[in-house]
């Protein structure tokens, strides 16, 4: 109210911002329960494959040509043949991907029975709409994410368990190759991060001390 013109995109982030705050506590507390109550983690790993199994579903659709949950008319341009699931953009969804693999992962040590391999389902089947989104940087930081993870497991007791998932992890990784490589000769400047980088360096000083405002930069640099 004080100090930006307070649009529309600016109420958005600023709701955004108190959203996260919110989620942030709620994810603490969950986190502190589930530690001493199996069901509740069984929840979240049954809400969390829920979610996956919807973006997959809704990732394959839009991949074939089903014009279901479009962005605006200015990204759809931009995006080809890129997915975006029930986001609004592909690296949106690749960064909510991103997310819940952590929480999957996280959860596996804690989880036993269906809940544990449902886990791995989760990682599993998040990299199908990972790799349809084309986003470089959340594909890349998956598979490092997975590795990290696969090394850090005991190898006492986890022998088989490791050799399959290093196995996955390189199919993964070979499929990744040619979607990170395509995205590369689609785009291999960054699009219009470089000039935006530019205005931004030259025009900063004219927002000091109090910045652009929330979900502002692009409009506003």
């Amino acid at each position: 109210l004080l100090l930006w013109p307070g649009t529309g995109a600016q109420w958005s982030g600023t709701i955004m911002i108190w959203q996260s705050i919110a989620c942030f506590a709620i994810g603490a507390h969950l986190l502190n329960t589930s530690r001493f109550d199996n069901r509740l983690r069984n929840v979240i790993i049954a809400a969390i494959l829920v979610v996956i199994i919807i973006q997959t579903g809704v990732a394959m659709l839009q991949y074939l040509g089903v014009a279901i949950f479009r962005p605006d008319a200015e990204t759809a341009e931009l995006m080809g043949s890129r997915v975006n699931g029930t986001f609004n953009h592909p690296t949106t969804l690749g960064k909510a991907l991103f997310l819940l693999d952590i929480l999957a992962l996280i959860l596996v040590p804690l989880t036993r029975g269906w809940a544990r391999i449902a886990a791995f389902v989760i990682v599993a089947t998040s990299l199908v709409p990972m790799l349809l989104s084309g986003s470089r940087a959340n594909l890349i930081g998956t598979l490092g994410l997975l590795f990290a993870w696969i090394m850090l497991l005991p190898l006492k007791g986890h022998g088989l368990q490791k050799f399959l998932m290093v196995g996955g992890l390189g199919v993964a990784g070979t499929l990744s190759i040619g979607v990170i490589a395509a995205r590369f000769a689609e785009d291999p400047g960054g699009g219009a991060r470089s000039l935006l980088n530019e205005r931004t360096i030259d025009l900063v000083h004219n927002v000091l001390p109090l910045g652009a405002g929330p979900n502002s930069f692009v409009a506003v640099f």
